[in-house]
């Protein structure tokens, strides 16, 4: 695959952002408060508790994901602060009951071997070459896909995808790509950039989610703030959700080429017996920083 770096600030169409879905800790709190919750008409909320039971048994197999509830809202922002995260739930209204629930998760992945340090774009951005430990695979993606095997046996996927799906949508769509994998030998080693990204995800959309099973509850606000760093040595997973609910009244020869990533890409990390990614997330050239420590 031959080097382009086309950015799409050079071209007629909408320059689109970095975005990151990271649902393990928006599920988590859900899932220890209440066994049943019903959305009230956003659609991300029917996508997200679509996942509730696949979560239910991902999060078994996921140590790495920590939580605190208090039925004190400052006290869980204390810990969201302490936890090295800006986000912070609003304060619950004088008179309303309830409780809220934050969680973090935070997973290093490192490759069997670290990579080789170089650019990409004429040196515009730091960037990384893996050799040893990836295998490549071509599936219904515009492009071929690289998994990078890790001594956690967690696996990286990634893959240039200019106009893929996003939201739950990607994660749709990535779901979708692992079903249909076929291996090919037609490349050596993986150049990939760095990537540094820490943004507040907007996760407003879950207030209104309500169960009437046992206690009543209503999601009164959500926050959410994911991490990801990616570089010569391996990649981390850092995210902080908290959500806050409030009591309701009754409701060989010749040098194969390498894969080259240089355009915006999707990546996404498995680990084995978890049918849902860590992290599934569409990194631009916005994100594309040499990070200082994983």
């Amino acid at each position: 695959m031959k080097p382009t770096c086309v950015e799409k600030s050079a071209r007629t169409e909408v320059k689109r952002s970095s975005e990151t879905l990271c649902v393990l800790p928006l599920l988590k709190p859900l899932i220890m408060a209440s066994d049943k919750w019903e959305p009230n008409g956003h659609i991300q909320q029917n996508q997200l508790l679509f996942l509730f039971d696949r979560a239910k048994i991902d999060l078994e197999k996921v140590p790495e994901i920590a939580s605190f509830s208090s039925g004190d809202v400052e006290a869980v922002n204390r810990f969201l602060e302490e936890q090295g995260f800006h986000v912070q739930l609003p304060p619950r209204s004088p008179g309303r009951p309830g409780f809220a629930i934050a969680t973090r998760l935070n997973v290093l992945v490192k490759w069997f071997e670290s990579g080789m340090i170089t650019t990409l774009c004429v040196e515009k951005y730091p960037a990384v070459r893996i050799g040893s430990g990836v295998k490549f695979y071509h599936s219904s993606t515009p492009n071929p896909i690289c998994v990078i095997e890790t001594k956690s046996l967690d696996r990286v996927y990634m893959t240039v995808w200019n106009d893929s799906p996003s939201g739950f949508d990607l994660l749709t769509a990535v779901l979708a790509v692992k079903k249909n994998l076929s291996e090919t030998d037609q490349y050596r080693g993986v150049v990939f950039p760095m990537i540094t990204r820490d943004k507040e995800e907007n996760v407003s959309w879950m207030k209104g989610l309500a169960t009437n099973t046992g206690v009543s509850l209503e999601v009164n606000a959500a926050v959410q703030q994911t991490r990801f760093w990616m570089n010569q040595v391996g990649a981390r997973v850092d995210s902080a959700a908290a959500v806050s609910f409030v009591l309701l009244c009754g409701r060989g020869p010749i040098p194969k080429p390498d894969l080259i990533i240089d355009q915006p890409f999707v990546l996404w990390v498995e680990r084995p017996g978890v049918s849902l990614p860590i992290i599934v997330a569409h990194f631009a050239h916005d994100s594309w920083k040499k990070p200082s420590e994983l």
